[in-house]
């Protein structure tokens, strides 16, 4: 199924303190990304990959409430996750497994243990002693633990199965694989106890992804390739209450072609024999890039991940890497895309991973901010309904427009018509003060143009004939402070 852009809507947000709904960002460390969201029944938990200081890497678990008022906070340094699937949480604890970057050694895998105010319960060390030893992912098999470990040496990567109580006892240990063009990202359980692996191949000339499913001693059930790709790769796979599975790709051509870059991002569904039930995809100029899925309570198929904009040849200075999300239905129909954009922060906005709330909210997080010092990234937390609006009656594109770290009393402000052709006007929800300034800015960072607005003024009208088409930042300043940002996108 060809995606089509539906209709640019935008939802302007002017307070976020007071709904459900919400876009909140934390910052920890230098750098900060959320990985992944898990749903607890007192909260919700981002696991954070962090950057310190010295450029050093860390990891940090975040708690919040469902405001996302931040609970409590670990900074674990020096440790790391090799992805978001490297964390599980049930009514006992919180469990990660982890891995020492910085200096490899024998027994360099680390399995931690938390209750859920986040005091550390139990601490092991695993591992064969091997030069490379990495945590692929970690999922439950029967109330046990099931650990995906890559044992790499010399040409050679083992690939194992590791079982382990919730005490970390060791279960058993399967080899799975043994090669050195592979590498296996997921590892699912079904209801039946069967096994999906989503491991991605190195051929010359580009990648595979085969799908395979196994038993819990790695006996072989069946295995499904994919087609290969330059830059093919599976990041996800979600098992389905049917005991099937729906995992994803991207092919990419790399190429203009009138108004298409063509990127192509596919979500397939395998039945619980192996077979292609559907496959649906997403094409067309802004590439779409899925980095999560998750089967919702229903069976509906949720994704997230990151879009990026690439100016046409005519728009030099309006590309930019936004976030999105969407939901099929257990047939492979969308239901519903939304894209997201915290004008607050505009350089950067894109999700890691997602979950279903016992409600049938939707929680994601990701990073968003601005590259480089002094900001750098934030981990975000986003909440939305169940039909993936932060307001009611939302578009296809929402934006969220308030002015950060400022009190109530700052300007927070609106634009309209938005998107325009001709003309916008600044909308202040009250009278401008002494020097007041608003700035226009492309996203490459460069000043637009800057104007004065009259004392006692509730609204200034820009014009945007001189604009070529493309979005821009609207900076409001009062004495040379700012007190609002906005996007504006402009269509010819």
């Amino acid at each position: 199924m060809k995606y089509i852009p539906l209709l640019f809507l935008i939802s302007l947000l002017h307070s976020l303190e007071a709904q459900t709904y919400f876009s909140k960002n934390y910052h920890v460390s230098y750098n900060d990304a959320g990985w992944n969201v898990l749903a607890l029944e007192d909260g919700i938990l981002i696991l954070d990959a962090s950057i310190c200081e010295g450029q050093n890497t860390c990891t940090s678990l975040l708690k919040t409430d469902f405001e996302g008022n931040l609970l409590w906070e670990v900074l674990l340094d020096s440790l790391r996750v090799t992805n978001g699937n490297n964390i599980l949480a049930d009514s006992s604890g919180i469990y990660l497994s982890m891995y020492n970057k910085t200096v490899i050694e024998p027994l360099n895998v680390r399995l931690l243990k938390f209750d859920h105010n986040g005091n550390l319960l139990k601490y092991k060390r695993i591992g064969d002693g091997l030069e490379l030893e990495l945590p692929l992912s970690m999922n439950w098999y029967h109330g046990q633990l099931l650990l995906g470990l890559d044992e790499r040496f010399g040409d050679s990567t083992l690939t194992h199965m590791a079982f382990y109580t919730t005490d970390f006892d060791s279960v058993k240990t399967i080899l799975f694989f043994e090669d050195n063009r592979g590498t296996s990202r997921y590892f699912q359980t079904t209801i039946d106890g069967y096994l999906y692996h989503a491991r991605n191949f190195n051929f010359f000339g580009g990648k595979k992804i085969n799908i395979i499913k196994t038993d819990d001693d790695g006996n072989i059930y069946w295995q499904k390739s994919f087609e290969k790709s330059i830059t093919n790769f599976a990041t996800s796979l979600a098992v389905l209450p049917d005991g099937g599975c729906v995992t994803h790709w991207n092919k990419e051509a790399t190429v203009w072609s009138e108004d298409t870059f063509e990127i192509v991002e596919y979500v397939v569904k395998l039945d619980a024999d192996g077979n292609e039930l559907w496959r649906h995809y997403f094409y067309d100029r802004n590439y779409h890039l899925i980095h999560h899925l998750f089967a919702t309570e229903n069976g509906d198929i949720v994704g997230c991940g990151q879009f990026n904009y690439f100016a046409l040849p005519n728009e030099p200075d309006s590309s930019f890497v936004g976030s999105w999300i969407f939901r099929l239905d257990g047939n492979g129909q969308l239901k519903w895309i939304r894209h997201f954009n915290d004008a607050r922060y505009e350089s950067i906005q894109l999700l890691h991973g997602g979950t279903e709330l016992a409600n049938h909210d939707l929680a994601f997080t990701g990073m968003i901010g601005f590259y480089g010092p002094p900001e750098g990234f934030n981990a975000w937390l986003l909440k939305i309904d169940s039909m993936g609006c932060i307001t009611s009656g939302c578009g296809a594109y929402q934006t969220i427009v308030s002015a950060p770290d400022i009190p109530d009393s700052g300007l927070l402000f609106t634009l309209q018509p938005n998107p325009g052709s001709t003309a916008t006007e600044v909308q202040l929800p009250q009278p401008a003060p002494g020097d007041c300034q608003i700035a226009v800015y492309n996203l490459l960072g460069r000043l637009v143009e800057q104007q004065t607005v009259p004392e006692g003024a509730l609204t200034h009208p820009l014009a945007l004939h001189g604009y070529s088409s493309g979005v821009y930042l609207v900076v409001v300043y009062e004495r040379q402070k700012v007190v609002g940002r906005a996007r504006l996108v402009v269509q010819r």
